[in-house]
């Protein structure tokens, strides 16, 4: 009895839903070339989304460094503006202190 239970265990299924090597390594074959092609689309839309990314980061840096950077120029107007202001009113006062 022990022999004809190996012997049943060793003999291949038989019937519905039995695959053959062939058809197995075919199959296998077919799943990796389907999940490699999966990997390869996920990694096209990583690599892309990326580069939309790094490019965005780039276009928002620009527009901030030229805000930035107009950000500082007016203020230095300003600051012109101020000390030409009390420039002309030390001129003022120092002509007053002469003439007096």
């Amino acid at each position: 009895m022990i022999c004809s239970l190996r012997a049943r265990r060793s003999r291949p299924a038989r019937g519905k839903g039995a695959v053959t090597v062939g058809q197995a390594t075919n199959t296998t074959g077919e799943s990796i070339d389907v999940l490699t092609e999966a990997r390869s689309i996920e990694r096209t839309v990583a690599n892309q989304r990326a580069r939309e990314w790094a490019e965005s980061a780039m276009r928002y840096e620009l527009h901030a460094r030229a805000e930035r950077q107009e950000q500082w120029r007016r203020f230095h107007d300003d600051i012109a503006k101020f000390h030409a202001i009390l420039a002309t009113e030390h001129r003022q006062k120092a002509d007053e202190l002469a003439e007096g």
